[in-house]
């Protein structure tokens, strides 16, 4: 039989009852009723992700997990059977810390595509791995200068087919775009493998024009899943009429800049030199008094900005324009996975909110501390940034990371130093909903293994969670 466990954020686990006609659906899914325990949650909302890019993975090639090149290139080979000759051939999730021999060239791709286009971003997002026929497309050749807020990398000169943040851009632009009912449909998978993963709904942070117009009809025509709040890419969209939409169900609810890039792709912009590569220390791809003028622009719109700032110098550059902008309300800086104590009594003394993504630790500690050498002292500070009383909330940046709520809570519940850790009350109100973005009451539900137990998180390894609506409970 089923033990059944309820969470009191002021008395833990206690024990519970399954509401109302949840039963049936709890022994229709055979996750759930499989499962020997199960812990009746809150709401869970995912605070940063990007769900056309969650979608897209349906028709892109899947390059997440790819252990070597060669893995990737027939992962490739498969997705690229049904392609239209001339056709782009995208993926999305390679990851050279998981291969021998660093970062890969264009000519594996060449010999393999050598006539096709081929784009393949990079797990984080912030690079790119394209053959000679893409590059032909962008304009890259042996001339072409670095552009500000990004690298080209070389090879005696010549392009290797890796490219880096703004480096991406005259490739990615010619990349065509998905029509409107292809993008309905990422925008939809998307959603709906959000709400099969257990959350109640999300922020995407990266909203282009045609997303909005999109889930705008969506939301219209009741399509919408879950509901959706979205924070607008500056970088796509611009800064002028800027789309606005705020619906029960989706809504702009801010924008979206960009200070630096990643640490797996050594963009992410230190203070001091990478550990492990001298003379680098990342890349800003916004300069500061661009920065400035942005925040500045957004604040007088009431739009409210979200800058993704992952390393130590690119946080002190964005808390800079916050603070010149008068500390706009709701500001967030993104990720601050690299934060010193100054830049933490800032975040306080500004009212800003900390995004955080605790998963990325899960996959990023194996290589981390060779980027960052002492500095990893200071970096995934989420138990310094609760004790100086910041403003937390929690997400994954899907597809970069399984949506999966459990996995993350897991990274909370287990992090080294024990210092950094958060409690399990800490971590599920900062997954909590946005206020006045959940029009339906819902219902977290997760399948375990092993009794729950706010000690030892091992509980929450193997288990699975399911959102559930108000009509269903």
């Amino acid at each position: 039989m089923q033990e059944i466990w309820g969470w009191r954020a002021e008395g833990g686990f206690v024990p519970a009852r399954l509401p109302g006609r949840l039963t049936e659906a709890v022994r229709a899914d055979p996750a759930l009723a499989g499962a020997p325990f199960l812990v009746l949650l809150p709401p869970l909302w995912d605070h940063h992700g990007h769900v056309a890019a969650l979608g897209a993975l349906l028709c892109q090639a899947d390059l997440r997990g790819a252990r070597s090149p060669e893995e990737a290139l027939e992962r490739l080979r498969t997705s690229s059977v049904d392609l239209a000759p001339g056709a782009w051939l995208e993926g999305f999730g390679w990851d050279q810390n998981l291969w021998e021999g660093g970062f890969p060239h264009r000519r594996l791709l060449d010999d393999a595509f050598p006539d096709r286009p081929v784009f393949l971003r990079r797990i984080d997002g912030h690079a790119a791995w394209v053959n000679s026929a893409a590059l032909r497309a962008g304009g890259i050749g042996e001339s072409t200068p670095d552009p500000p807020g990004g690298l080209i990398l070389r090879e005696k000169g010549v392009p290797t087919g890796l490219l880096v943040d703004a480096a991406m851009e005259p490739v990615a632009r010619r990349v065509p775009p998905p029509v409107r009912q292809e993008l309905r449909r990422w925008l939809r998978s998307g959603l709906r493998s959000l709400r099969a993963k257990g959350l109640c709904g999300a922020t995407d942070m990266g909203l282009e024009r045609a997303h909005v117009e999109t889930l705008r009809l969506m939301e219209a025509e009741g399509e919408l899943p879950i509901p959706l709040d979205g924070y607008l890419d500056v970088a796509r969209t611009g800064l002028d009429d800027l789309p606005a939409h705020r619906g029960p169900g989706f809504k702009v609810a801010g924008a979206k800049l960009y200070a630096d890039g990643a640490l797996g792709s050594r963009g992410a912009c230190l203070e001091a030199d990478y550990d492990d590569a001298p003379g680098e220390r990342g890349l800003l791809i916004w300069e500061p008094e661009a920065l400035n003028d942005a925040v500045r622009r957004l604040a007088a719109l009431g739009l409210p900005p979200a800058i993704h700032a992952i390393g130590d110098r690119a946080a002190r550059i964005a808390l800079d324009a916050l603070q010149a902008a008068g500390w706009p309300s709701g500001s967030r800086i993104e990720h601050a996975q690299l934060l010193p104590e100054t830049s933490i009594r800032r975040m306080r003394e500004g009212g800003v909110i900390a995004s955080i993504q605790p998963c990325h630790y899960l996959s990023d500690r194996s290589w981390a501390a060779e980027r960052l050498g002492a500095r990893m002292a200071a970096a995934y500070p989420w138990g310094s940034l609760a004790q100086a009383g910041l403003p937390l909330l929690l997400g994954t940046d899907f597809p970069i990371e399984e949506p999966d709520p459990l996995r993350n809570l897991y990274a909370l519940l287990t992090r080294e130093p024990a210092s950094e850790r958060l409690t399990l009350a800490e971590a599920l109100c900062a997954y909590a909903p946005p206020p006045g973005s959940l029009p339906r009451a819902h219902l977290t539900i997760a399948g375990l293994q092993t009794r729950p137990g706010e000690g030892a998180a091992a509980w929450l390894e193997g288990g699975v969670a399911r959102t559930f609506e108000g009509s269903e409970t």
